[in-house]
């Protein structure tokens, strides 16, 4: 993660405003950072969730084919993991489609 730098207020004021005001912007500032990398933070540790599900879908794919005594060649997972993505692509499709339709307020 990338070092933070601390802005330092100083008393030397180039654009006529108030000490005031620069500490309250600097405040601001520093606080739209830290909700930045939070929100940054989340994003990892959401993606890092959807991996693990994938995997253990997969997981629990294939030994569902294992204990039905089946073995899966390369091409079948292959293709077990193309029926999943382009699933999950629809339902992401449709998820959106229905957040347009309620924020223009069309009736489905």
């Amino acid at each position: 993660m990338a070092q933070r730098r601390k802005i330092e207020v100083s008393n030397t004021n180039f654009d006529g405003n108030k000490p005031e005001v620069n500490v309250s912007f600097q405040n601001a500032a520093n606080e739209v950072t830290k909700l930045y990398h939070q929100a940054m933070n989340s994003q990892h540790v959401a993606f890092d969730a959807g991996r693990r599900h994938s995997l253990e879908k997969a997981f629990e794919w294939l030994s569902s084919k294992a204990h039905d005594g089946k073995s899966v060649t390369s091409s079948e997972f292959m293709a077990y993991l193309q029926h999943m993505s382009s699933m999950i692509h629809r339902q992401i499709v449709i998820k959106n489609l229905v957040k347009i339709c309620l924020v223009l307020k069309i009736r489905i």
